[in-house]
């Protein structure tokens, strides 16, 4: 008995991996096609059989170039890690051609996000062998929350657009949409019956290095420091030192029949992030209560942790909190303050301290 020989694999050449879909005009084309053979059988008209091998061509044609066109391609993502509601940023696309010989033409770039198709793309008309080609469109989340960027979808309709051939490239990575920005009006002169004095050092404007960071949006541009920006390849912001003796309790309270993404739950939840960060710029030291988390500490201890945690608060699970997990001279945020009232809200004394 002979030994069992496996059928040889085709040649690499020959072998697709990549999905390919019949666009409108290719199924069009194909049903042209089909009408042209027909009379071609039918009539034994030889320009007939001349025009069917011509489209024939163009269908084999528009399989290969298709398949060669976007099988070596390689694709980075640069996108920011947070970014508030509302707000828009950049997010950076990058495509290298990794043919050693031949361009690829007509691609198309597309995020994949929380497994949807962002609304937005980049283009690619042309990259040369061995070339990098950078582009960037512009990103905007309406809702806070975690987005999960999974894959891009790179796709493509060279040559002449009968199919789409698609390669799905898997590149996590995960956004902190915090609250859309409230702008929040503190009173200098304001204090709060929570006020614990207790020196603390802190980031602010001082003359003692505090620490070295990456810039994040809303950093004044005057404290990047240059030569180690050009270093880092990235920028890099100093901060100094200040003395401040003020620190509050913030609480963030829900009542027991609040729905889940209420308009007024979110706009409490929105006033609550404005008014960490005007307490922030006023170089006050704050730490957050919610129904799910106690005592979260905001700068200098944790950069983002307080907004970190509001941009994933979920609301169906926010029970509400027994009254002793609060502490008892704590800035208390409530939905009387999410009322709309035409003008951004105002942190007054008096309102404070009727909370």
């Amino acid at each position: 008995m002979k030994p069992h020989v496996p059928a040889a694999a085709p040649p690499k050449l020959l072998r697709s991996t990549l999905p390919v879909r019949v666009t409108r005009e290719g199924k069009l084309f194909l049903l042209l096609a089909a009408g042209v053979g027909f009379a071609a059988v039918n009539t034994g008209n030889n320009l007939l059989y001349l025009v069917l091998a011509l489209q024939i061509s163009l269908v084999a044609l528009q399989l290969l170039l298709g398949e060669f066109n976007v099988r070596n391609i390689q694709v980075t993502r640069d996108a920011p890690k947070r970014a508030a509601a509302e707000q828009i940023f950049p997010v950076t696309l990058q495509v290298t051609n990794l043919n050693r010989y031949f361009p690829i033409f007509s691609v198309q770039l597309r995020d994949i996000i929380n497994n949807q198709p962002f609304k937005r793309s980049g283009y690619f008309l042309k990259t040369d062998a061995g070339e990098t080609r950078t582009i960037a469109y512009r990103g905007e989340f309406p809702t806070r929350g975690a987005q999960h960027f999974t894959h891009i979808k790179v796709s493509s309709e060279f040559p002449f657009g009968l199919t789409r051939r698609t390669k799905w490239l898997a590149l996590p990575h995960q956004m902190i949409i915090w609250p859309a920005h409230i702008p929040v009006r503190i009173p200098p002169a304001f204090r709060h019956p929570g006020w614990r004095r207790q020196s603390v050092s802190q980031k602010g404007v001082g003359d003692e290095y505090w620490q070295l960071r990456a810039f994040h949006e809303g950093d004044d541009i005057k404290r990047i420091s240059w030569k180690t920006s050009a270093k880092m390849n990235q920028l890099m912001v100093i901060d100094t030192q200040s003395q401040t003796d003020r620190q509050l309790d913030v609480s963030l309270l829900f009542p027991e029949n609040e729905t889940s993404r209420s308009e007024d739950t979110e706009r409490l939840i929105q006033i609550a992030a404005g008014i960490l960060q005007a307490l922030y710029q006023q170089g006050v030291t704050t730490r957050l209560y919610t129904p799910t988390a106690r005592g979260i500490p905001g700068p200098p201890q944790s950069h983002w942790a307080q907004l970190d945690h509001l941009a994933v608060l979920d609301i169906r699970s926010a029970a509400r909190v027994p009254a002793h997990r609060h502490p008892a001279h704590a800035l208390r945020i409530h939905t009387s303050m999410a009322q709309p009232t035409g003008r951004s809200s105002d942190a007054s004394p008096t309102r404070e301290r009727s909370a």
